[in-house]
């Protein structure tokens, strides 16, 4: 059986590295985007949605209506965020019925804990889409500085998905352990001014610079988590 397999994949990066650009190459998208990235990309695109019940109804009209794409495109996710905020607090009333007017209002990260259930409904639709519809998912998102701790206490940075990270409110682990495949997109570099001598060692370290040519290099990486 040589059918290509199904993916669901995560694609992301910094501004203008061309996820959408490069989303709109994939097999027959058909595109939910959720800022002007795909302004002037020429692929077929639904209406960018005014809240998470538009983004959800859009994503049941790719599952229940008649068409013939391969894979939807969400681009880019992380503009899901304030949906997904702006959601938690039209259902969610504070302690004492008091309204919230934004995510922080819950305290102790109970805004970002609530947040996780629909994050998880748009995950679960994405499913559905991929399993009964035979579709690709492919989802483009920004990137982020996140700071990770090791045993010893020590901090480090990593390049980590453009949303929440918090404790018990950590969707950019959840979209990790979704995705079947994770891209990332960067700038193409050299190292200049490096230094050897004639047997190979270097004696003087160079130093990274970005390429030219506006070269971007994609990095992909099995998800096995």
């Amino acid at each position: 059986n040589n059918k290509p397999k199904l993916f669901r994949a995560i694609i992301y990066s910094s501004e203008g590295m061309g996820k959408s650009s490069f989303a709109a190459l994939a097999p027959k998208p058909i595109v939910q985007p959720l800022d002007d990235s795909m302004g002037r990309i020429v692929v077929d695109k639904m209406e960018v949605p005014a809240s998470f019940d538009e983004l959800m109804d859009n994503f049941e009209s790719v599952l229940r209506e008649e068409h013939d794409y391969k894979t939807f495109v969400i681009d880019a996710m992380n503009w899901a965020w304030p949906l997904v905020a702006d959601h938690v607090i039209k259902h969610h009333e504070k302690a004492n019925d008091l309204s919230a007017k934004n995510i922080e209002d819950y305290g102790y990260m109970k805004g970002y804990m609530l947040a996780m259930q629909y994050w998880g409904e748009l995950i679960a639709k994405l499913d559905e889409i991929h399993r009964l519809r035979q579709m690709n998912i492919l989802v483009t998102m920004h990137e982020k500085m996140a700071k990770r701790e090791l045993p010893t206490g020590e901090q480090y940075q990593i390049i980590d998905l453009g949303l929440p990270t918090v404790k018990n409110g950590d969707a950019a682990a959840l979209w990790r352990q979704w995705a079947d495949v994770i891209g990332h997109i960067r700038a193409a570099e050299s190292i200049a001014d490096l230094r050897t001598d004639k047997h190979g060692n270097v004696t003087k370290p160079g130093r990274k610079v970005t390429i030219g040519s506006g070269e971007r290099r994609i990095q992909f990486a099995a998800n096995d988590l």
